[in-house]
């Protein structure tokens, strides 16, 4: 083997291991989002889900009736294609809610909750449990560790109420913020409640607008779940944004997404993106540098396997010939 041939195979080894270092990175970006994985959460041997968001404008005026009249529309969907199958969703707003403890009151930001909220919506919890949207009283309470300091020096508070609107509400569980970095920034260090919206017409306070609807449907076939939300949401083309989390990460999509550089982050809608949804943006971004390094990282290394494996079918070929005249001669 000559000195060059040598290189030339160093130098593709040691591309083909940045090509595979770049491709262990992105798996890692894509599993550190578990709020994209929902489908994956729910989906059965037999059936195929997908998970999807739609984000709405405020001035949409969303409500809880209209997210009643919106399940609705997709359980007809579903009884029109005989799909006996079993769906699940949530929706969320956000708003500012006073929240004490004794005489120390504190200013949160409040993330309202409605369905199945904490199966999108996961956070690593420190103690306790989520609460359930179906419970009997619906006023139990999730605090973040910033908030569960400020009003009690602690975490470990099974047992424990804060008042909201001079309501006593259970605190069912203590969350981490985001370990995810990105998500981590991107929801800060303002101390968060997460409260039912059935909580807010029992303490009488205005319930925020809806601004974001997420959920699992049935997807037997590409796009099927994406459709029968189209046809479900009653929002104008400004007003609502939709968006498949299935799949959004990857070498695949990050590929594809490539196609879109310099104008994604582009904005047609008003709508509000929560800040797991801005998250996430920013690791389809990770994820499109991640896939373009590799790609490019892989080409040296199959140009080189395409000349030798060329190489090898030519001296295959060669022997055979010389084979076959050796028999004949």
């Amino acid at each position: 083997m000559s000195r060059s041939e040598l290189r030339r195979l160093c130098v593709g080894a040691a591309l083909l291991i940045l090509t595979a270092a770049s491709l262990i990175a992105l798996g890692a970006v894509k599993k550190s989002f578990p709020g994209q994985f929902a489908a994956e959460r729910w989906q059965s041997e037999e059936n195929r889900y997908a998970q999807l968001s739609c984000f709405i404008d405020t001035h949409e005026e969303c409500s809880e009736s209209t997210i009643k009249s919106l399940e609705s529309s997709i359980n007809k969907q579903m009884a029109s294609e005989a799909m006996d199958l079993s769906w699940t969703f949530c929706y969320s707003g956000d708003s500012t809610l006073s929240v004490s403890r004794g005489s120390t009151t504190v200013s949160a930001r409040a993330i309202c909750t409605g369905g199945d909220f904490f199966l999108f919506n996961p956070p690593k919890m420190v103690s306790g449990w989520y609460y359930r949207d179906d419970s009997i009283n619906g006023d139990g309470v999730v605090l973040d560790i910033q908030l569960a300091w400020k009003l009690f020096g602690g975490y470990d508070l099974e047992g424990m109420t804060v008042t909201i609107g001079g309501h006593s509400c259970p605190v069912t569980g203590v969350a981490y913020p985001p370990e995810n970095s990105i998500e981590k920034k991107l929801y800060g260090d303002t101390p968060t409640i997460y409260v039912p919206y059935s909580l807010l017409s029992v303490i009488e306070q205005a319930a925020p607008a809806v601004t974001n609807f997420e959920a699992v449907l049935p997807n037997p076939v590409t796009n099927f779940a994406m459709g029968m939300l189209e046809k479900s949401v009653s929002f104008s083309e400004n007003g609502r944004e939709l968006k498949q989390n299935t799949d959004r990460m990857g070498l695949i999509p990050g590929l594809k997404m490539l196609a879109e550089f310099g104008t994604r982050n582009q904005k047609t809608t008003a709508v509000y993106y929560p800040y797991w949804e801005n998250a996430a943006r920013a690791g389809e971004s990770w994820c499109t540098l991640l896939a373009a390094l590799a790609a490019l990282f892989a080409i040296f290394p199959l140009v080189l396997a395409f000349i030798y494996l060329a190489k090898l079918i030519g001296l295959l070929k060669a022997l055979a010939i010389k084979q076959k005249n050796k028999i004949i001669g």
